[in-house]
């Protein structure tokens, strides 16, 4: 193992590999780093009805490391992060879950009875990231129109503008109580670049949101410095690339001997 590496986090597609390469996540499973995301993705997935096994044997290898997981929310965590005294309450959802996660590793499945619920339930939560996904795109067309110089604004994203984003956001969250001015960019460098590049590319019209965005952008929240990323998204991986933040990518081959 390289000993430099505090942890790794994992982006959910991982578990699912991990799930059916129990040599590969042998050698690793010290490093990995479960988080809410995770979790959230996993018991909201189809797979439970389409795979149900694939997501049993992924969750199992989680919770193999559960030790090292982080199951908070990610402004939560970012919020915990700039402020000691800012105690976390576990919400109902995340307890929820975790008994459902359990269960599911047990071997529970959706029984046919349910299917047509538990479709209704995923709908639902698709339909409010869908509704975030057209907002998002909407307001990429407006600042679109006003852009002068494509060229010019590609090579210029506003970190700044999003690192005050988050703050607004801790401060909502909190009634005002809390902020992240005490945040250390470098708990947070991961994160901001890459979201002010990818919405840079969505103002000049080069990409569009995506309704699994939100989850795969939040991921980073929980890399500091020190940490690695893994993911399989090709598109995470360039973007993390084009904006000098390669170091943060987790490549299992070179920590593996």
């Amino acid at each position: 193992m390289n000993p430099t590496i505090d942890r790794v986090v994992v982006d959910t597609n991982i578990w699912y590999t991990l799930g059916s390469e129990d040599s590969l996540f042998n050698s690793l499973f010290s490093l990995l780093t479960p988080i809410y995301n995770n979790l959230w993705e996993i018991t909201h997935s189809g797979l439970l009805v389409r795979s149900p096994e694939k997501v049993k044997r992924a969750i199992q290898k989680m919770m193999f490391c559960s030790e090292n997981s982080i199951f908070i929310e990610p402004l939560k965590y970012l919020i915990k992060n700039a402020n000691n005294d800012y105690e976390i309450e576990v919400s109902k959802l995340t307890t929820d879950m975790l008994i459902i996660s359990q269960q599911i590793a047990n071997g529970a499945i959706i029984k046919d009875s349910m299917r047509g619920a538990y479709h209704q339930f995923i709908e639902k939560t698709k339909n409010g990231l869908e509704e975030l996904t057209l907002n998002i795109n909407n307001l990429g067309e407006i600042c679109k129109k006003n852009i002068k110089n494509k060229s010019k604004h590609r090579k210029h994203y506003n970190k700044e503008l999003f690192i005050n984003l988050l703050n607004c956001m801790a401060i909502q969250a909190t009634d005002g109580e809390y902020e992240l001015s005490n945040l250390s960019l470098d708990d947070c460098e991961l994160l901001v670049t890459v979201w002010a590049a990818y919405y840079n590319k969505i103002e000049v019209g080069e990409l569009k949101w995506q309704r699994n965005d939100y989850m795969d952008i939040f991921n980073l929240a929980y890399v500091r410095k020190g940490d690695k990323y893994w993911t399989h998204e090709k598109k995470w991986i360039a973007l993390i690339k084009e904006v000098g933040c390669e170091r943060y990518l987790f490549n299992p081959k070179d920590h593996i001997y």
